[in-house]
């Protein structure tokens, strides 16, 4: 649905390969995908894009051209907590969305924001909350042992998956 990334984690190269303007694919033309993946057999989409829903505006407006097409294929996607809204949780749900994957990275906002996610964990508990409500599945990814990092705050990230409580979570370890 688009290609780029306008983020600036510190450790992603997103916008290295895809570049960080983001380029918008014509909702049409992501629904019309949609309809001939279906016609080829597929039974689920996974939209691979850096981020689906960033700008929002535009994850809207293809959740708006399923749900006009009365879209039948489940379909699952990255989302950033940063422009996840109630109303784009609903708007998924609708149009097929069945499950998210979100780079939570930490339960610490100490290293979030030495990772530059430019969230916090109120985000991330406010995503949870909404994609609950909405019926979506939420998959957390979260590193442990980024650069700076203390056994506390694995501790806080830890005790934050738990509290949590997502679909789903991944946790990867980096080592030195």
């Amino acid at each position: 649905t688009s290609r780029g990334c306008p983020l600036h984690c510190s450790y992603c190269t997103y916008p290295t390969i895809e570049g960080s303007s983001v380029r918008l694919i014509d909702p049409k033309r992501v629904a019309d995908e949609f309809e001939q993946s279906a016609t080829l057999g597929a039974q689920h989409i996974f939209i691979v894009d850096s981020v689906f829903n960033m700008p929002a505006r535009h994850a809207k407006s293809i959740c708006r051209e399923l749900i006009a097409r009365d879209n039948q294929m489940p379909w699952t996607c990255y989302i950033n907590p940063l422009t996840f809204d109630d109303e784009l949780a609903e708007l998924m749900a609708q149009a097929g969305c069945i499950g998210m994957e979100v780079g939570s990275d930490s339960g610490c906002d100490v290293v979030l924001q030495h990772l530059r996610k430019g969230f916090t964990t109120s985000h991330i508990r406010q995503l949870h909350a909404l994609a609950q409500d909405a019926g979506i599945a939420d998959c957390h990814t979260f590193i442990l042992g980024t650069e700076g990092e203390t056994i506390e705050h694995t501790r806080q990230t830890l005790a934050f998956i738990v509290d949590l409580d997502p679909f789903a979570a991944i946790i990867m370890i980096w080592v030195d």
